[in-house]
C-alpha cells in the first residue's frame, strides 16, 4: 500500500522548510555535545529526539522538498538499510578498539573503528539479518552459516584487538584511588587511649 503524503501545496513546502531548518541545530548538537554533556540530561535528549522526528516527518509529507532529496542520496539510503547493524555494532567496537589497545589515536583510530564497524555490519546484514528476514535461516546451510558468522563477529570484537595493559603507578605519579590507613595495632591503640 502506498500512502499519499497528507499535506499539499504550502503545507508541504512549509514542512520541508521546517525540517531543513531543524538540521542546523541538530548538526550543532551532534558536533558540540558529547555523551556527558549536562544539557543532554536536562531536556537535550528529548529536544533532539523531537527534532529528528520532525525531520523524518517532513521528509514523508514533503517528498519533493530539498530536504527529502538531500536525505535520499545513495550513501544515506544504504546507511538506513543497515542501520540496525550500525547501531548494534558501533558501540562495542568504540569501547573495545581504543587507544590503549591499538596504540592509535585521532583520525587513524577513528578510521579503524569506522572500517571495523562497516565490515562487521555488512557481514551481519548479509549472513545473519537477511536470512532471518527472509525466513531462510532454517533452510540448508543458512542456519549454520548465520550462527558461525554471529559467533565469529562476537569473537572478533572481543579478541581481535590486542588486550590493553594496566600500568603500575611509578614514582612521581599519584593514585586516584584513596588508600585507607592500616588499622592500628593493639600497642598503638593503648598509646592513644593513655595519652
Amino acid at each position: 500500500i502506498r500512502l499519499r503524503p497528507p499535506l499539499a501545496g504550502r503545507g508541504r513546502r512549509g514542512a520541508g522548510f521546517v525540517g531543513l531548518a531543524l538540521l542546523v541545530p541538530l548538526a550543532v548538537a551532534w558536533v558540540a555535545l558529547d555523551g556527558t554533556s549536562a544539557v543532554l540530561y536536562r531536556g537535550g535528549l528529548v529536544a533532539t529526539g523531537i527534532g529528528v522526528t520532525l525531520v523524518v516527518t517532513a521528509c514523508v509529507v514533503a517528498p519533493s522538498s530539498l530536504l527529502n532529496r538531500a536525505m535520499s542520496v545513495a550513501p544515506l539510503r544504504w546507511a538506513g538499510l543497515v542501520s540496525y547493524g550500525l547501531y548494534l555494532w558501533h558501540w562495542p567496537i568504540i569501547v573495545w578498539v581504543d587507544q590503549e589497545r591499538t596504540g592509535l589515536d585521532g583520525l587513524s583510530l577513528l578510521a579503524l573503528r569506522i572500517a571495523l564497524t562497516l565490515g562487521i555490519t555488512i557481514a551481519s546484514y548479509v549472513f545473519v539479518e537477511q536470512p532471518v528476514r527472509t525466513s531462510s535461516i532454517g533452510k540448508g546451510r543458512s542456519a549454520g552459516l548465520a550462527l558461525a558468522t554471529l559467533v565469529a563477529l562476537i569473537a572478533f570484537t572481543v579478541v581481535a584487538v590486542p588486550g590493553g595493559r594496566v600500568d603500575q603507578p611509578t614514582a612521581g605519579t599519584r593514585s586516584t584511588v584513596p588508600i585507607p590507613p592500616p588499622p592500628a595495632t593493639s600497642n598503638e591503640a593503648n598509646d592513644v587511649a593513655t595519652s
